[in-house]
């Protein structure tokens, strides 16, 4: 393509430049001009091979008009910063609009990877510290929980060691943390103490009471000889029967503790956590309680082993046994039986 203007200055006269149209003939716009006796403004010209651009033919042209006076002619401005009206492409432009395109895509797909990135290490930044103030603050069950769930368990426990023959109370309860396994389960001993309200009794076996229990054991023997063979008709000593009383001894006193051990999970689930059910079938006791109270031997005659009381009462008994037995032997000797041991 091959880009001319044309330029006329004022006056007549016309000056040519190499980049300036001069008047030809062969030019339809100069004749155009002329006939009217104007100055050609200048414009610039697009000259295509094979193409001529003629001016618009005026209305009544060929009628006889009068002509204006002229005007003398000012020198006309080109403006040259006028954008273009059209744009040359080629292949080189083509790929590099596509290769822009391209980049831009690339830089949409590295910002929503970045993007991505950033809120899966936002998501695990608040994660890490959501464990962390939840292994800090929130480690262990809450204290007033844990309580409420301890005096449960106390309740249950003393229901089922509770009874009219051995009457306990609850002295203390404590949650002792056995394992904790990671941040999410714990697992205590709920240790209850019960203690006991009244003492309790049994009959005595030690050592000490060994001579008193076979000297009832030889009594015993002794009445059994003397309705056999009708020796209370001859002795009168011998119608009074001896009675040697139950020996009781204290088993266990008042205030004396057994201790349960019950275990017990609870496990977090989110920022709470929740007790699971006691296993008291799985419960640990430390001893087992022995005797029954007092009230249980009051119908019949007993002598309290260990008491001073009960020592002065088991002196005369072992006497009065003595006797009776000795007696008896003797009865059983003038009619030519044969008689028991001495005791």
């Amino acid at each position: 393509m091959i880009y001319q203007t044309g330029l006329s200055p004022a006056g007549s006269s016309r000056q040519t430049s190499p980049l300036v149209s001069s008047p030809e003939e062969n030019d339809p716009w100069a004749k155009h001009y002329a006939q009217r006796g104007r100055d050609r403004p200048p414009m610039m010209k697009l000259a295509k091979s094979g193409h001529v651009i003629r001016p618009p033919e005026e209305p009544g042209s060929a009628a006889t008009k009068p002509t204006a006076p002229k005007r003398p002619a000012r020198p006309t401005k080109i403006v040259w910063d006028v954008p273009a009206q059209f744009e040359i492409l080629d292949d080189a432009a083509v790929k590099q609009a596509a290769q822009e395109a391209e980049k831009a895509r690339t830089r949409e797909a590295l910002r929503t990877w970045r993007f991505v990135a950033l809120a899966v290490v936002a998501a695990a930044a608040l994660i890490f510290f959501y464990e962390l103030a939840v292994a800090t603050a929130n480690a262990l069950p809450p204290a007033v929980e844990l309580q409420a769930r301890c005096a449960e368990i106390a309740a249950q426990v003393h229901r089922l060691y509770d009874s009219p023959r051995q009457p306990l109370a609850i002295d203390d309860t404590q949650a002792v943390l056995f394992a904790q396994e990671g941040s999410r389960r714990v697992s205590y001993d709920v240790v209850v103490r019960l203690r006991l309200r009244v003492p309790l009794y049994a009959p005595a076996n030690s050592n000490g009471a060994q001579a008193y229990l076979q000297l009832q054991r030889s009594l015993a023997d002794a009445h059994t000889r003397v309705l056999r063979h009708g020796l209370d008709q001859d002795n009168p000593v011998l119608r009074a029967a001896v009675e040697m009383p139950q020996l009781l001894a204290v088993t266990h006193k008042v205030g004396e503790t057994i201790v349960i051990k019950v275990p017990l999970e609870a496990e977090r689930s989110g920022w709470n956590w929740k007790f699971a059910p006691p296993r008291l079938d799985q419960r640990g006791v430390s001893r087992q309680l022995t005797g029954d109270i007092i009230r249980r031997y009051q119908a019949a005659p007993f002598i309290l082993f260990g008491t001073p009381a009960g020592r002065e009462q088991m002196r005369q008994k072992i006497s009065e046994a003595r006797r009776y037995i000795l007696a008896v032997n003797a009865a059983l000797a003038r009619r030519g039986l044969a008689p028991r041991a001495n005791p």
